[in-house]
């Protein structure tokens, strides 16, 4: 290749040299068809190069072949008549190959990895929709009652899915109205306590009021109240859960119309009421947002956050909630002539918190943070994969390098390095091994082997059957029948039980030892996966919770008997990170960049934030660039080591809440246990085998911002459709499980969703000084 391009990646600058070959190229198959048979990636050692010298079983690109079950013999396939059913095989750059068998409708029937290690079975109705999926584990000799890991789906005349039966959260049952709106559901704890989840819509089909009935569910009498709008109302069975209003001509606000206008949560445990009011500038968009916050009718927090944009509609100052008490500065984004942020600051300091230099392939090159005091490089492996997080010049700060990689991408060894002399204990180097179904089975540290992940088994559907983790051996038995952790021992020189609700969410934690019995126990949210309160028996405490639009929590306080401890208080803008947060008079400002947290503000000092490629808080520094708390995480996210005044910051793995008292992080739709490497509930979107596992068992390679969606370390965010939480709780308008509904922010795809160039013109966004 010549030219510009080709110049451009040929190793200078920071940019690998990919010895002329800079672009992805598929190579189709010589039939009408025109599949592709082969993709190959920048850089010559994962192009399709040299193809008359090279045999295409040894060049390192991703391959696929066609066929039927008749010329491509497949094993789980067996008793099925031949050459009736198509074959796609696919075949890793590490040559690991992975099949689908599809029928004549080109449905998915049969998929399997790494020959009959892994199988799914999917069964299909007349119309093409799921049936029966049975799961992996239910081909493997070697599990309990193995029969029962399948899920079914039966559907109505309509095609509309009326129940989900599945091992892990039981039976779920829907009812619709003439719309093909959900109307009813019930889950299995629903139906264990005696009650279902209504919605109500509008004459648009709107969502105005969703809430809980308690009576028994029967399908029959539910169908014909389906279509009676206002049922129920006024009832004394009926618990309100949460209401929608819209702005209509009669509001008075015309340049919303037809948006949501208030929406008020009602938190039955201790009656929190969250009300958010909004109000939209002439371009419909959202220019204030009123935040009202209630306990027992008396008024706990009032706020208001405003929110200005560019021409084009990207975020260009945000006025954040409580900066007049804080003396907080308005927050100001700049963009570039492709509307892609180059700087982050105040209106005093357009690039206080960070900038970016960014290269033609929408990847950074270098940045500063901290008003300029802590420079970053970064430079990247052929494919666009990090390579390395550097400091030009020594600062008390973090650098990470990513040594090498496999050929599919997935980290090899990476090395993390802190600058400070004191922090010299958490430097690591790890080394990470996968089996075929690219499931991490051996992170090993040359600097202190008791972080180690050693000797790491899984069953078919992915659970963790037993590994060698902090030095000590450890072993997980399951409920039978399903992919429930009953038990894990070993883990903190401990043995730890586990105990379900009827929909698969962790009812009870108890940790054996020599000297007490401690336990957590678990209370939901009626109808969702929201946790309502934990106790703690070890201290006899409550923490309780309450939750705002889009299934956010708003509210937590820690209560002894009658006594509230603390009670700390969220405040959100338009997406799923807090801005703010209130605990008595102090209050703590949040900034956010393309990649999560930069900075934030408390007790009148700016902090900075240094993360590293999965958006792991490794280093805050104070406004003078020197370090005040720095982290080292184990493989799944359990904090081994630290250094400073860490309680500064409780966002940590992956940039998530960490919750002390619990050791649990709040991944928003679930909470996370790096002890156990798994959530605590079902995964909402039921996209795995195992609907408890955490980035499928691959914590190098991925993350989960939301608690529901898998996406790539927080490089890859950038330039995606949907590449954050900011857009992932945008993007869903109504989530029955997590009562996700959301308004579109143009500052989702203005931060997380544009790739930015080298050009520094900052011909959009600011705010005046």
């Amino acid at each position: 290749m010549q030219g510009e391009i080709s110049q451009y990646y040929n190793g200078e600058n920071g940019v690998s040299d990919d010895l002329q070959y800079p672009y992805l190229r598929n190579r189709l198959e010589a039939s009408p068809l025109a599949r592709v048979v082969e993709v190959g990636k920048p850089g010559k050692r994962f192009a399709i190069a040299d193809m008359a010298t090279t045999p295409e079983e040894q060049r390192h690109t991703l391959k696929y072949r066609y066929g039927n079950n008749g010329n491509i013999p497949l094993a789980a396939a067996q008793g099925l008549p031949d050459k009736r059913y198509f074959v796609q095989v696919q075949t890793s750059p590490l040559g690991v190959s992975s099949s689908l068998l599809l029928d004549s409708n080109q449905n998915e029937i049969i998929r399997t990895g790494s020959g009959i290690v892994s199988k799914d079975l999917l069964s299909l109705n007349a119309e093409g929709r799921l049936t029966r999926h049975a799961f992996p584990n239910q081909f493997a000799d070697s599990i309990s009652q193995k029969a029962a890991f399948f899920e079914l789906q039966q559907y109505d005349r309509l095609e509309r899915r009326v129940r989900l039966s599945h091992p892990d959260m039981g039976e779920v049952n829907y009812v619709y109205n003439a719309a093909g709106l959900i109307r009813f559901m019930q889950d299995a704890q629903g139906a264990s306590a005696g009650y279902y989840v209504y919605f109500k819509y509008d004459g648009l089909n709107r969502l105005v009021e969703k809430g809980i009935y308690s009576g028994p569910w029967q399908a029959s009498v539910l169908r014909g109240r389906a279509n009676q709008p206002q049922w129920p109302q006024a009832d004394a069975a009926q618990r309100i859960q949460k209401t929608l209003q819209y702005v209509g001509y009669d509001n008075g606000d015309i340049n919303g119309l037809g948006k949501v206008e208030q929406t008020r949560v009602f938190n039955a445990l201790n009656t929190t009421v969250s009300q958010e009011t909004l109000r939209y500038d002439s371009c419909g968009r959202v220019e204030h947002k009123r935040v009202q916050l209630s306990q027992e009718g008396q008024l706990l927090d009032d706020s208001t956050t405003s929110f200005s944009y560019t021409f084009g509609g990207k975020m260009s100052q945000v006025i954040y909630p409580k900066s007049d008490r804080s003396g907080f500065p308005a927050v100001c984004y700049q963009y570039d002539e492709l509307e892609r942020v180059v700087a982050i600051g105040s209106p005093q300091a357009p690039q206080l918190y960070q900038s970016f230099r960014w290269a033609p392939d929408d990847n950074p090159l270098s940045g500063t943070l901290n008003a300029g005091l802590q420079e970053q490089d970064f430079t990247y492996y052929s494919p666009g994969w990090l390579q390395a997080n550097t400091e030009p010049q020594a600062h008390q700060g973090f650098e990470e390098n990513i040594l090498s990689r496999y050929d599919d991408g997935k980290v090899q060894e990476v090395e993390s390095r802190f600058s400070g002399e004191s922090a010299q204990g958490l430097n690591t180097t790890v080394s990470v091994s996968y089996d075929e179904l690219n499931r991490v089975t051996q992170a090993l540290c040359q600097q202190q082997n008791l972080w180690d992940l050693r000797n790491v088994t899984y069953d078919p559907n992915g659970n963790t059957l037993s590994r060698i983790a902090g030095g000590q051996p450890q072993q997980l038995s399951y409920v039978p029948g399903s992919d429930k952790i009953a038990s894990l021992s070993g883990a903190e020189s401990a043995d730890w039980d586990f105990t379900y609700t009827a929909s698969g969410a962790v009812k009870t934690v108890s940790r054996s030892e020599t000297a007490d019995r401690s336990s957590l126990t678990f209370d939901y949210v009626a109808g969702s996966l929201q946790v309502a309160s934990i106790s703690l028996s070890a201290d006899d405490k409550q923490l309780q919770f309450a939750y705002g639009n889009k299934g956010l929590r708003v509210m937590k306080q820690l209560i002894a008997g009658d006594r509230q401890i603390i009670r700390r208080i969220y405040l959100f803008g338009l997406d799923a990170q807090p801005l703010s947060e209130v605990v008595g008079n102090d209050v703590t400002h949040y900034v956010y960049g393309p990649q999560g947290l930069v900075a934030f503000f408390c007790e009148g000092q700016r902090y900075a934030v240094i993360k590293d490629h999965l958006g792991s808080v490794r280093l805050v520094q104070d406004s003078q660039g020197l370090a005040v708390a720095q982290f080292t995480y184990d493989s799944f996210g359990r904090l081994v080591g630290s250094v400073g005044n860490t309680g500064l910051l409780r966002y940590r793995y992956t940039g998530q809440e960490w919750d002390e008292e619990t050791g649990l992080y709040n991944y928003r739709a679930r909470f996370y246990s790096p002890l156990t490497g798994t959530f605590y509930a079902v995964d909402p979107k039921n996209e795995t085998a195992s609907p408890y596992l955490y980035t499928s068992n691959d914590p190098f390679d991925y993350t989960d911002p939301t608690g529901e969606s898998l996406l790539g370390d927080i490089f890859s965010w950038i330039g995606q459709v949907l590449i954050s939480t900011l857009e992932i709780v945008a993007a869903v308008a109504l989530d029955v499980v997590t009562d996700g509904a959301a308004i579109a922010t143009p500052l989702s795809g203005a931060l997380l969703g544009a790739g930015l160039s080298t050009a520094a013109a900052e011909v959009g966004g600011g705010c005046a000084a």
